[in-house]
């Protein structure tokens, strides 16, 4: 259990965990991205996720 629950619309110090994940095998992504990128999305296609936690890794995903 987290220390501090982290509400929506709530702050959360820089470093302090916010969650902790049980289960890495499904994972959600969301994701802002241009209207103009549309065209070139859907399920079939693969998703490439970087994240500043990881750096220099590369998570695959659809």
């Amino acid at each position: 259990m987290l220390e501090t629950p982290v509400v929506e619309g709530g702050y959360a110090a820089e470093g302090s965990p916010v969650l902790r994940l049980a289960d890495l095998r499904t994972l959600w992504v969301e994701a802002q991205l241009y209207v103009s990128d549309l065209p070139f999305l859907n399920q079939t296609k693969e998703a490439l996720v970087e994240l500043p936690a990881y750096p220099g890794r590369v998570l695959h995903g659809k």
